[in-house]
């Protein structure tokens, strides 16, 4: 039984190629978003910045509920 194993993981979800893109999508604006200098960006570009990491989040949540079984609790 695993409770007696500290050294076991339950099994990784795998993701289809669309979760995948979906990821690899949110990963590179997140990335995008990091090496960007907040301090030379306008208020509109702020504001389009958060709105698509908060898309991008949500999507995230949506995809860990669908790899593990979790809609109904992560709807938003």
């Amino acid at each position: 039984m695993h409770d007696d194993d500290p050294d076991w993981r339950p099994a990784r979800p795998t993701l289809d190629r669309s979760q995948r893109g979906r990821f690899d999508y949110v990963r590179i604006h997140l990335q995008q978003a990091r090496s960007i200098d907040l301090a030379t960006l306008d208020p509109a570009a702020l504001i389009m910045l958060v709105e698509r990491l908060r898309g991008g989040l949500d999507d995230m949540v949506r995809l860990f509920g669908e790899t593990h079984d979790l809609e109904d609790g992560l709807r938003t």
